[in-house]
């Protein structure tokens, strides 16, 4: 996943000068997606007027540590189609007094902050909006292709929208989707071995699968069933992921280690 490093925000604002304060030292890169957030984003910003015309099919929120949000909110034609834009938004706390700055140098803070986010990014600043909600400068991406949402976030690799919701509902951090919060999965410790022999005895029983799979020779009743299979695994996974506090230091690293090779196995490698 990739985040501002609080480097190349403090670099940003610097540059501003005395009408650009320097943001937090702590990690501050927020993202934003929640009912409140777009009202709030509406306060200040250069976006233009028709960028949330339309309601998302999916918006979920995520929270980092530190204070990092971001909301992430898909739209599209349907669950199956590919998503015809997903808009990232993301908060970054600051130490700008919006409230009390003159507009003339908040637009030149946003600005500079503009041109130093596309630079990093190499997103296309045409398709990026700067704002501010209460005292956060927001980042607003708005990505119109898979190759777009790759450059912010690159864990992303199908174009549908129900893999964007599903992966976005995954994240841990998540906190989230829908206006309803996300449900952490249980877990007894009792299962863990179990659950880890399951993934570790499905990776090769099932690489010819896999291999069929991403090519596209495999057949649709056979890919139903493999892809309800392969959901069956990553929910293992998910499960352990949000429970790692029950597992002691060997068991964690077995979990990683577990995890991906899985990961690998999943994608042919």
């Amino acid at each position: 996943m990739k985040r501002f490093l609080p480097a190349l925000l403090s670099a940003l604002l610097l540059a501003g000068g005395s009408s650009a304060p320097a943001a937090d030292e702590d990690d501050g890169f927020k993202p934003v997606f929640g009912e409140d957030s777009a009202s709030k984003e509406e306060t200040q910003s250069d976006k233009s007027p028709e960028q949330n015309s339309e309601p998302p099919l999916h918006s979920c929120t995520w929270e980092g540590k530190d204070g990092v949000r971001e909301d992430i909110r898909v739209f599209g034609s349907s669950e199956d189609a590919p998503f015809t834009k997903v808009e990232l938004i993301q908060y970054i706390p600051s130490d700008m007094d919006f409230q009390n700055t003159d507009e003339k140098d908040i637009q030149d803070y946003l600005a500079k902050s503009k041109a130093a986010v596309a630079d990093e990014t190499g997103f296309d600043p045409s398709l990026i909006t700067m704002g501010w909600a209460d005292n956060d400068l927001t980042i607003t991406f708005t990505c119109q292709t898979l190759e777009q949402l790759q450059k912010i976030h690159d864990f992303y690799y199908d174009d549908t929208v129900s893999f964007i919701y599903k992966t976005a509902y995954d994240m841990e951090g998540t906190t989230a989707c829908d206006g309803q919060p996300e449900e952490r999965p249980k877990a007894d410790i009792k299962d863990f071995d179990k659950d880890m022999n399951t993934i570790q005895e499905w990776n090769p029983a099932n690489a010819a699968n896999i291999e069929s799979f991403w090519d596209g020779t495999m057949d649709p009743d056979s890919s139903t069933n493999f892809t309800n299979s392969m959901d069956e695994i990553g929910n293992l996974i998910w499960k352990w992921k949000y429970n790692t506090d029950l597992l002691d230091d060997q068991q964690k690293q077995t979990f990683e280690e577990v995890k991906k090779a899985s990961s690998y196995a999943l994608m042919g490698s």
